[in-house]
């Protein structure tokens, strides 16, 4: 693994070598967060094919724009450059494919309540639902969201509050 200990952030030479243009650190970057990325695509795009697509997407513009990285929680980064996508993206395609396409769940009960979820989340706001995801789903800190979103921590716990009131809201089957 390529952390070193200050909170687990990316080794600062492999940075600089993928800034530089290496290929084999851009491939230590992407093994690394490969994965997470792709999780991510797939709980908006919900089909895999478009995943793996937007994934690839994503990485070819976080190598892009990796010198515009100057320090900081490279993950937090990451993170924010591939919402920043995923963001566009929904905008753009402003469609949606059920969560129960590919699920591969043993009891409807969790089949309808992850479907039940899936169509609460996407009612909300992004901002929110994003927030709710990296939460929840990643398990991301306040420290990891405030760095990730750009905005101090006080802010994440208020929209933190807020995306909890809206996803009770709708989830209880109240639109608005």
């Amino acid at each position: 693994m390529c952390y070193n200990n200050r909170e687990n952030e990316m080794n600062d030479l492999v940075i600089k070598k993928a800034k530089s243009g290496d290929r084999n650190s851009q491939e230590i970057i992407y093994r690394e967060f490969k994965d997470r990325i792709y999780t991510l695509a797939l709980y908006y795009t919900k089909n895999p094919a478009n995943s793996s697509d937007v994934t690839q997407d994503i990485f070819i513009k976080i190598f892009r724009v990796i010198n515009k990285f100057n320090g900081g929680n490279f993950k937090a980064w990451i993170y924010r450059v591939s919402i920043n996508y995923l963001l566009n993206y929904v905008s753009r395609r402003d469609t949606f494919v059920d969560l129960n396409q590919n699920c591969m769940a043993t009891r409807n009960k969790d089949i309808e309540e992850k479907i039940a979820i899936e169509k609460t989340l996407k009612k909300m706001p992004e901002k929110f639902s994003f927030l709710l995801i990296l939460r929840e789903k990643e398990g991301f800190n306040y420290k990891e969201l405030s760095n990730v979103f750009g905005v101090p921590i006080g802010t994440i716990k208020s929209r933190l509050y807020k995306a909890s009131k809206i996803f009770r809201k709708y989830y209880g089957g109240k639109d608005e």
